[in-house]
């Protein structure tokens, strides 16, 4: 679990790519950097799917529910650590794209930066469609922070349907997916129009993520106590 909430983490600091690419001025570099970091949590993923399948090989006993809603609990810490240190990450984004709009290239030192400050008052957004937004991209979070552990838990029972199960993950990831391609995505587009507003969504996406995890772990732990 402690992958899992690395790959978490990493995902979640991505809204921050995009929102370093608009406060430089430059949202294609951010999703630039967004690509180049999803580059690292599919790392992360190489060597968390070769490891779940040799412990079910293995054979693995059945997994406690405890043991799940405990070891779950670093996906929300990291994802609260990356909300916690937002500013220095953003600060290391915004350094990366400079980067990028100077020389094309993460890897060499831009001679001279450009200031990250043509957006001086970002707008919140408070409006109840905005609101609704933000509920429909934590609700497409549920299914795609639940997949692991209920994979893991099935494996524990099932470890002679190993290869049926570490497909399911597929399914659960698939409805993420299939939400933000089709609702949020195209709004995110549209509100990519108004730069004074973006950059606080692309704050709030990272809360919304850590709501998905919070919810997820609280079901968890009723799990857990359910008789």
């Amino acid at each position: 679990m402690l992958i899992l909430g690395l790959l978490s983490a990493i995902e979640a600091s991505t809204c921050l790519c995009r929102r370093s690419g608009y406060l430089c001025g430059n949202p294609t570099a951010g999703l630039m950097l967004q690509n180049s970091l999803s580059l690292a949590s599919r790392a992360l993923m190489f060597i968390f799917l070769p490891l779940l399948g040799a412990m079910a090989d293995g054979k693995m006993a059945g997994v406690r529910h405890w043991v799940l809603a405990v070891a779950f609990l670093f996906v929300p810490l990291l994802i609260g650590g990356v909300i916690c240190f937002r500013s220095r990450i953003e600060g290391i984004f915004i350094i990366l794209v400079q980067r990028i709009n100077a020389n094309g290239t993460l890897y060499r030192r831009a001679v001279s930066a450009v200031a990250p400050a043509r957006i001086n008052s970002p707008r919140r957004l408070r409006s109840r469609r905005y609101n609704e937004f933000k509920s429909l991209v934590c609700v497409s979070f549920i299914p795609y922070y639940a997949a692991w552990p209920v994979v893991i838990y099935l494996l524990s029972i099932f470890p002679e349907n190993r290869g049926l199960l570490l497909g399911l993950s597929g399914l659960f990831n698939g409805i993420n997916t299939i939400l933000m391609a089709v609702f949020i995505d195209p709004q995110l587009a549209r509100i990519g129009n108004h730069e004074r507003i973006v950059v606080g969504v692309y704050d709030d996406l990272v809360w919304a993520r850590l709501y998905a995890a919070v919810i997820v772990l609280i079901l968890l732990v009723v799990w857990w106590i359910a008789p």
